[in-house]
């Protein structure tokens, strides 16, 4: 049991009691929570969706990637609709670029999303 446990700190897997105290700490602090890191998700996928809407001069390599993301967030939050469409959209994309592991990541998630 002690090789494992040495085996698991040396991985950086935080142990039972360090996730306890994290939660406490979380806890502890929900206003520092509510104050910045809800805001900091809501202007992160707005920016997600501004890159992809009007992408940047020399960021549209990224664009592919951003619909990906959008997607995964979109179906995080039950939002299948446009979670399968923000996948087509990035199929899409990468099959213009010929992203062929881009398409691998792809296909799971549409798979998924098509099945329920």
């Amino acid at each position: 049991m002690n090789a494992l446990r040495r085996r698991a700190r040396r991985a950086g897997v935080p142990s039972p009691r360090q996730v306890r105290e994290d939660l406490s700490l979380l806890r502890r602090n929900l206003g520092f929570v509510f104050r910045h890191v809800l805001p900091a998700r809501r202007l992160a996928r707005a920016y997600l969706e501004r890159l992809v809407d009007d992408p940047p001069a020399g960021c549209r390599a990224y664009c592919g990637l951003a619909l990906l993301e959008l997607a995964h967030l979109h179906a995080h939050f039950g939002e299948r609709d446009a979670a399968a469409r923000r996948a087509a959209q990035a199929a899409e994309v990468f099959a213009r670029q010929g992203a062929q592991n881009a398409l691998r990541q792809v296909q799971p998630l549409a798979a998924s999303l098509q099945q329920r």
